[in-house]
């Protein structure tokens, strides 16, 4: 049976990464997915979403932009653990996500003459505020990187315009969608909660500290959060009493809070610069589900809405303005399940299940 492997410097794979898997799947590889030990106390070998995880190398924490030579030296041990993993395991197809994973992968592909298909998350020069020369570098190893693979995945077309022109011809747009989910109705109270739900990385670019304020300005706010991040995040999460932190829960658990919630946050500090150029699962799947956005207009994704009221789009920390709106567009019940019902509308437009699918059937089979 032909093998395929998933690699991502991750405890276990996102919801992009398991979706990529299903497809091979469908497509008669036996599939394995290969993180790194993110976190003391995981396991080396377990299933996670019905498909054999395997972790290599040493524990490193998640550091969120800190000690930068700690994370380039785990980085570095982790290329010869994963290179003896793929020795071992032999697959006809690597999929290696984001550039972290990409040096053993690129070596054991020309080795082997095996498939190597790159999936970026983050673009490399967008990830960090750092001089335009600096980033320049960045991008070209990019570059560099795409060319080197046999075809390469990027959530959405500005961030494919953003790598060098010479490897655009091998990078495909699979956007962030969530397999096919049906639109769920909105219920309500009588107390007039309104239910907000983040769902993702921890990090203090997402807005936490605005989201904290929303809930000051809005006390008919029930804000429930759930992910992964720094122990300094999940602190300050649990030291604001409106705040109902979840822990990191499986997509599925993931999924029902979006369809119990009236809103999704989905705010990014632009100051950062791959915010701007955010992409993220839970805006797609927001948009399935039916429920609007809460989003600031800096990032580029807002072009896609228009003027739907499906998104909130106020600038960044534009807390009063953005409370304003909610609570007017929650307090009629009927303009707001239209807001519901336009969200899903969007998702039919740009996030089809069968299109994502598709492509991503093409790229793992030519």
């Amino acid at each position: 049976m032909k093998k395929s492997v998933f690699v991502r410097l991750g405890s276990q794979p996102v919801p992009r990464v398991q979706r990529g898997m299903k497809v091979a799947g469908e497509m008669g590889y036996d599939t394995i997915f290969c993180g790194a030990f993110r976190k003391v106390g995981l396991k080396k070998k377990e299933v996670w979403a019905g498909f054999p995880l395997i972790r290599v190398g040493r524990v490193f924490p998640l550091l969120n932009g800190r000690r930068p030579f700690l994370y380039l030296y785990s980085v570095i041990f982790f290329q010869f653990a994963f290179l003896r993993f793929l020795m071992a395991h032999r697959p006809q197809l690597i999929h290696a996500s984001d550039a972290e994973t990409m040096p053993a992968s690129i070596v054991y592909s020309k080795i082997a003459g095996v498939k190597l298909i790159y999936n970026i998350h983050d673009n490399l020069a967008q990830r960090y505020n750092v001089p335009r020369f600096i980033s320049v570098i960045l991008n070209a190893i990019e570059g560099l990187m795409v060319l080197l693979s046999d075809a390469s995945l990027v959530p959405e077309v500005f961030r494919r315009d953003a790598l060098p022109k010479r490897c655009r011809g091998k990078v495909q747009v699979v956007r962030n969608t969530p397999e096919d989910l049906r639109y769920s109705a909105p219920t309500f109270d009588d107390k007039g909660t309104i239910r907000i739900f983040y769902g993702g990385w921890l990090d203090w670019g997402r807005g936490f500290r605005e989201m904290v304020a929303l809930t000051e300005a809005l006390p008919e706010v029930n804000l429930r959060v759930a992910g992964e991040g720094s122990e300094e995040i999940i602190q300050f999460i649990k030291d604001h009493p409106q705040i109902t932190y979840l822990g990191f829960l499986e997509h599925s658990q993931s999924l029902e809070e979006t369809k119990l919630c009236h809103f999704v946050p989905a705010f990014y500090k632009p100051v950062i610069t791959i915010n701007r150029y955010a992409a993220s699962n839970k805006l797609a799947e927001a948009l399935a589900i039916g429920r609007p956005l809460l989003i600031n207009e800096e990032v580029e994704i807002v072009s896609l809405f228009g003027d739907s009221p499906a998104a909130i789009v106020k600038k960044f920390g534009d807390i009063e303005g953005t409370a304003e709106v909610v609570r007017t567009l929650f307090s009629d019940h009927g303009k707001y399940v239209q807001a519901c019902l336009k969200a899903r509308e969007l998702y039919e437009k740009y996030y089809r299940w069968e299109i994502a699918h598709e492509t991503m059937r093409r790229v793992f089979g030519d």
